[in-house]
């Protein structure tokens, strides 16, 4: 078989029991060729809890120059096994700040599956479903810079042979491909593993600001952290009375956006934060609420605190 196209990878990987998408050409994103030409790929974060059908093979096999990528999350499956209770995770280690990354990679269990493309390395493993993604970024004296992308459900990432777009090679497998390994034999990381990530970066002068994403709350007001702190621990008290459409997710929950008629829950909510995964977006407790229930910053606040004692 042929693994140097998008079809032989998406066949092995298939076989082994991982989803595979198809790669817009020199970008790193999703992507479709339709009515000859590419485009990137709408809403395939649904791909992430969904695999693919059958039906999309027969269109994306025949997509030319396609690179290919894995959606993360919780579609892993085989035609015997389905990891419910699992998801397929990366870390990928990105800037090296003060050599950081060993103590990285000392603290957590060592993958048989690895990656490069132009720098660092990206990881593969299993770990709690609920468990959401996190990007780890630090302030250096040539500005913020990414050192650790912990890669979960509603994020993907591209696997040799694609080639990089930023230097025009193949990344390459560290050690066994994916498409060699089952997802039962992959190492399982615990629930507790970015919070653990998080005390590891604070070394090197990582500060958790789930404000910074979204540009609509002033990070450096420690009133706005305060409450938005509040209220991730306290989700059981608020999330329930937002008046959307809300279902458990392990120990958080899943929510509906019908602000934009959205009929999937794709807004992920957990005590490490809030993720709009169809649009690829972090929300703090406040953003959620003003967009939820059509408010301001000051009812939003006074929605926290009547819910989140």
């Amino acid at each position: 078989m042929n693994i140097e196209s998008y079809a032989g990878v998406r066949a092995v990987l298939n076989d082994k029991g991982y989803p595979a998408l198809p790669v817009l050409p020199g970008e790193k994103v999703p992507g479709e060729y339709v009515g000859g030409r590419w485009r990137r790929m709408m809403r395939w974060q649904h791909f992430c809890e969904t695999p693919p059908p059958p039906t999309a093979h027969l269109l994306w096999d025949n997509m030319p120059g396609a690179g290919t990528c894995v959606p993360l999350g919780g579609a892993c499956f085989t035609n015997t096994m389905w990891h419910g209770a699992s998801q397929l995770v990366a870390v990928d280690l990105d800037h090296d700040v003060q050599g950081i990354h060993a103590d990285i990679l000392r603290a957590i269990p060592e993958s048989p599956c690895a990656k490069r493309g132009a720098k660092g390395q990206t990881l593969f493993y299993m770990a709690p479903a609920s468990l959401p993604g996190r990007n780890f970024r630090v302030d250096t004296d040539d500005g913020s810079v990414g050192v650790l992308d912990f890669l979960a459900s509603g994020k993907q990432t591209v696997i040799p042979p694609t080639i990089h777009p930023g230097t025009g090679e193949p990344y390459v497998w560290l050690g066994t491909p994916l498409w060699e390994i089952h997802p039962a034999h992959l190492p399982e990381l615990d629930a507790d593993v970015v919070d653990r990530l998080a005390r590891i970066l604070r070394a090197v002068g990582y500060k958790p600001s789930l404000e910074r994403a979204t540009g609509r709350v002033d990070a450096r007001s420690s009133s706005y952290r305060a409450i938005n702190d509040a209220a991730l621990v306290s989700l059981r008290t608020w999330v329930p009375a937002l008046g959307i459409p809300v279902r458990r997710s392990g120990d958080g929950y899943r929510a509906r956006a019908v602000w934009r008629g959205g009929d999937d829950f794709n807004i992920g909510i957990h005590r490490n934060g809030i993720r709009d995964f169809a649009r690829d977006k972090a929300m703090t407790p406040l953003d959620l609420i003003m967009t939820a229930r059509s408010c301001n910053l000051r009812l939003a606040k006074e929605f926290v605190l009547q819910h989140a004692n």
